[in-house]
């Protein structure tokens, strides 16, 4: 076995991470060739250890592999990028905020000096870096050009097929996505937004309606584009996650504006959320964030993540990164530095729900972050039961004795209240519906989507938006920074 083998073959077991990098930089002086051929792997491997350490609680062995590995490989931005980003989770979780800040900071001078930006192949690493600065405008900017210049489309999504494909990256689409598609092309067409002649649009509509009509009679709870028969098939492919109309960003004046309600007891929000209460917040955002949000969930054409349980999601590689909640995530910090001080936004995506294909929403599940917070902007008069529609948050959290792999177990489509053992006596609070509320709480606590009845109609549909920060280590590891009463 070769010193590079070798190398690889401890740093896969995660025996030996830190001795490992050593053994990597060895083989350079034996056989440079094999040693580049392979350096993409061994990057891999890299990253993959470090999160599976920060999982496991192991930040100091993280910090240490991460700290050899950026003194002895090859300099390059892709070498740096795999350093300084989980270099930097792993100290923020252990409370090093300035030295989280510092490699955060190194990586991002790194991604201004290559001249990264949305066509870069690196863009979302430096991304997640400008986020760990709390520069979340440069951050989502990034997102939003991406989109633009690859038609990046997440598409991770549950294929549950008879070859137990599971998760896949092909163009997927169920009924609720088809229905979602041609009612959003008619309602931007009828508002003026849409640049095709009638029949176009109607061409359009027909190829969507026939790859509906494909589903239906199939047995198949989620096909792809690969499954339709041609021509249907070159047809969907021309279109299918295609946006004809984005909502324009440039010039919007988010950072001079406010999106957050001022007239709140923000003192009071966060001691209850230190104490670890499902905090509610009502009149949360000011009437212009609430209408541009409300236009986004409406409008842009970002909403590609096909999802069981009757939703569709948009996701930052869909190219959802509005301005707007660039500004109001960092309003929520300056707001309450005792909730978000050693979190920084760590995720962000928009669910829409169709109560005419069912009740259900998204299951049990904790999602692997800190700080969680979930608010609502669809009119109040479209739900048809004001006592239901929103969220439950289940008294039953992940700790320090739930590894991250069972915890990937809990979020998989498969699981649901009555697997994790959730029951009516375990639930905390159930908050209803109503537009421009938030649901603030400690993101370990298991929580899922309340039966929700609303009215029929595009513009009806249950719409939800997402903030995580932080990463749940910080609460669940001994060596977390952040602490909670139970």
């Amino acid at each position: 076995m070769t010193m590079l083998q070798a190398g690889m073959a401890h740093l896969t077991s995660l025996v030996d991470p830190v001795g490992n990098i050593h053994l990597f930089v060895g083989a350079v002086r034996y056989s440079p060739q094999i040693y580049s051929q392979a350096l993409p792997q061994i990057m891999s491997k890299v990253v993959y250890a470090a999160n599976v350490m920060i999982g496991d609680c192991r930040m100091e062995t993280v910090i240490n592999l991460l700290t050899s590995w950026g003194r002895l490989a090859p300099r390059g931005i892709g070498m740096a990028l795999t350093q300084f980003l989980p270099l930097a989770q792993a100290l923020q979780i252990l409370g090093r905020h300035e030295e989280a800040k510092q490699s955060a900071s190194s990586g991002v001078q790194l991604c201004r000096s290559e001249g990264v930006d949305g066509r870069h192949p690196l863009w979302k690493n430096c991304a997640n870096l400008y986020q760990m600065l709390r520069d979340y405008h440069t951050s989502f900017k990034l997102i939003r050009d991406a989109h633009q210049a690859h038609r990046v489309t997440s598409q991770q999504s549950v294929h549950p097929s008879s070859e137990g494909r599971g998760m896949t990256n092909e163009p997927v689409f169920n009924v609720m996505r088809l229905q979602h598609d041609i009612e959003q092309i008619r309602y931007l067409e009828d508002v003026g937004r849409l640049s095709l002649s009638s029949e176009e649009v109607e061409e359009l509509v027909g190829t969507y309606a026939e790859a509906l009509q494909v589903v239906r009679s199939s047995k198949q709870m989620i096909l792809s584009v690969n499954d339709l028969q041609p021509p249907l098939r070159q047809r969907m492919a021309a279109v299918f996650d295609r946006p004809l109309y984005m909502p324009k960003e440039e010039g919007t004046p988010w950072k001079e504006r406010r999106a957050l309600n001022p007239s709140q007891d923000f003192k009071k929000m966060s001691r209850d959320f230190m104490n670890g209460e499902v905090v509610v917040i009502d009149n949360f955002l000011t009437m212009p964030a609430l209408q541009a949000l409300k236009e986004v969930g409406l409008e842009a054409q970002f909403w590609h993540a096909t999802r069981l349980n009757n939703y569709v999601g948009a996701m930052d590689d869909d190219g959802f990164g509005p301005d707007v909640l660039a500004r109001l995530a960092n309003e929520l910090e300056e707001a309450m530095p005792d909730v978000f001080d050693g979190h920084t936004l760590l995720m962000h995506w928009g669910f829409k729900h169709d109560t005419e294909l069912g009740p259900h929403g998204i299951a049990a599940h904790a999602d692997t972050a800190a700080v969680n917070l979930n608010f609502w902007v669809t009119d109040d008069h479209a739900n048809l039961d004001d006592k239901s529609g929103g969220l439950v948050v289940f008294d039953k959290r992940s700790t320090h004795n739930i590894s991250d792999s069972s915890l990937g177990d809990y979020n998989h489509f498969g699981t649901n209240s009555t697997t994790l053992g959730l029951t009516k006596d375990n639930i905390k609070n159930r908050v209803p519906h109503r537009q421009n509320r938030a649901v603030l709480f400690h993101s370990s606590y298991f929580h899922e989507t309340d039966v929700h009845k609303f009215k029929n109609g595009y513009q009806n549909r249950r719409i939800n938006y997402t903030l995580l920060f932080g990463r749940m280590e910080s609460i669940r590891c001994p060596s977390g920074n952040f602490r909670m009463k139970d």
